[in-house]
């Protein structure tokens, strides 16, 4: 059983909790739009493939993750002519 040991933050697990917790408030502070995206893919053509349905619009990652769909101030920028976008 994991125990706290003073001055140390809690255990194992708790400061792998907060990491988390962190990381995903840092992530949605870039979905919103707080932080500028790390890049911003710029007209392209989103491929849906649970539907097959195509989106155009532009998508912004931010460490190495999708983060949202449309226009993002992003740190560099990529422009896809037009391209398929899709998962994988």
């Amino acid at each position: 059983m994991a125990q706290d040991i003073p001055g140390q933050g809690g255990t194992g697990a708790d400061q792998g909790a907060n990491m988390m917790r962190k990381l995903l408030a840092e992530m949605i502070s870039y979905s919103r739009g707080e932080i500028p995206v790390d890049l911003s893919l710029t007209n392209g053509k989103l491929v849906n493939t649970l539907s097959g349905e195509v989106y155009e619009t532009d998508v912004a990652i931010a460490k190495g993750r999708v983060v949202g769909l449309g226009t993002y101030e992003a740190h560099e920028t990529l422009d896809v002519g037009g391209g398929y976008i899709c998962p994988g």
